[in-house]
């Protein structure tokens, strides 16, 4: 999955994190714990199955998001997009040994 490199606003980042991509997979995989682990989700709702076209509720800050999975792939790559105040969004997350 990729994003519009054309789009008006486009962010990119790397980290390295001391976890193999598995653990990190399962992590970030499990949905409805985000809240647990990062605190700009107030609140998630998912009780679908992880695979793309799966949609997820959730809120960040004073935004509340409806999102769907487009990229499902373990331990790999994770990645949805989702519509909130007329933005249009994409997040993408590739997970690899470093």
């Amino acid at each position: 999955m990729d994003i519009d490199r054309d789009a008006p606003a486009t962010a990119e980042g790397e980290i390295q994190i001391a976890a193999s991509p598995e653990t990190v997979w399962a992590v970030m995989a499990d949905l409805s714990a985000w809240p647990t682990w990062n605190a700009d989700v107030k609140s998630m709702a998912f009780d679908g199955r992880l695979e793309p076209g799966s949609t997820f509720r959730w809120k960040s800050g004073s935004a509340s998001l409806v999102s769907t999975l487009q990229a499902v792939e373990a331990p790999r790559e994770i990645g949805w997009t989702g519509k909130t105040m007329g933005i249009h969004a994409v997040h993408v997350f590739y997970f690899e040994p470093a």
